[in-house]
């Protein structure tokens, strides 16, 4: 099958055909006209679109300097005897840049039983690091890096000091330390899993993530203002944690907004409920219903609300400071409640 040109340089050919027809010609006598005897003498000007395209073409085939991880393994697989080292494989390429070297860390800043073993707390960041290189990086065949081939490294990552739970690290294949003015990188997360003893290392997919909560929202439409309707949220299976949320409008309110069981935050503008401890939504707390732990049943009385569309968001609030490089918002939801008025009777 006929390979199609790139549209980019398709345009650049066919201006440059048309520039090189047209300045061929400069200086041709037109027919009917001797040599010599062209308008002021000069023959035709330049073409604009010669003029362009010469202006364009240096910019077009510099392209800017980009790094790209092809591939990351980890291994062994599996639950492994919390101590195991394991092997750690990237693959990079790097294109318009000085250098390509790497940087392997936490993505938060380390406290007791998240630095394992060959890692140490960077001053200035609190960084968990694993480095070589007084500016923090594994250098590309440096001492650490058992692979020879330029952009690929293997190194060991040790688990022995870890705490219970869940940990990340982020690796970088960046150029620095270099005097190149734009920091390139690509990045991956490794998550560690330890717990019963043993620890469980692999890359970090987001996509395949799994919440860790379960949101049982109440139906848009509020059909009876007399009695509550309800809000759920659930720990899935195997999550331990205290459950803490919170419901709050997701824009400003004016004070005046604010709706009937909710208090006023004049520093954010916002309405929030709470249940008298703090800003949020607790366990066990006073307006939890559920008695189960990790499960929050909260009821909201729309029996004083003003008619029309309230927007609300629920959101868990963890508080852990262990999360993947560059991790989203804790899970949340927003949701609606339709509040009919005395005359509305049409209904979409």
């Amino acid at each position: 099958m006929r390979r199609m040109p790139h549209p980019v340089f398709s345009s650049i050919s066919m201006a440059f055909r048309k520039g090189l027809r047209a300045g061929l010609s400069l200086g041709r006598p037109r027919r009917g006209r001797r040599a010599g005897k062209s308008r002021r003498g000069g023959g035709r000007p330049m073409p604009l679109a010669v003029l362009v395209l010469f202006g364009l073409l240096p910019a077009t085939l510099h392209a800017a300097p980009t790094i790209r991880i092809e591939s990351i393994d980890i291994r062994p697989t599996g639950p492994q005897p919390l101590g195991t080292t394991f092997r750690l494989r990237v693959r990079a390429i790097s294109r318009g840049t000085s250098c390509l070297n790497f940087r392997i860390r936490t993505p938060y800043k380390a406290k007791a039983g998240d630095i394992p073993a060959g890692f140490h707390r960077e001053k200035g960041s609190g960084f968990a690091v694993l480095a070589e290189h007084a500016s923090g990086n594994v250098l590309d065949n440096g001492p650490l890096d058992r692979d020879d081939a330029v952009g690929r490294l293997e190194v060991s990552i040790a688990t022995a000091g870890l705490a219970e739970g869940t940990h990340y690290l982020v690796v970088f294949a960046h150029n620095r330390p270099s005097s190149d003015q734009a920091h390139v990188l690509a990045y991956r997360n490794l998550r560690l899993d330890v717990a019963d003893g043993n620890v469980t290392v692999s890359v970090y997919n987001s996509k395949s993530e799994v919440e860790p909560v379960v949101f049982d929202l109440p139906p848009p439409r509020v059909s009876d203002l007399l009695h509550p309707i309800y809000l759920g949220v659930r720990w899935r299976q195997g999550e331990h944690d205290p459950l803490t949320v919170t419901v709050r409008s997701p824009y400003t309110w004016g004070e005046k907004e604010v709706l009937p069981g909710f208090t006023y935050d004049k520093k954010r503008k916002i309405g929030l409920l709470r249940d008298g401890m703090d800003s949020r939504l607790h366990d066990g707390g006073p307006l939890d219903l559920d008695p189960v732990p990790g499960s929050l049943r909260i009821a909201l009385l729309p029996t004083c609300w003003p008619p029309g569309v309230h927007c609300l968001t629920v959101q868990l609030v963890t508080g852990r400071y262990r999360k993947p490089y560059r991790a989203g918002p804790e899970p949340y939801r927003d949701f609606q409640l339709d509040v009919p008025g005395p005359d509305d009777h049409l209904r979409v």
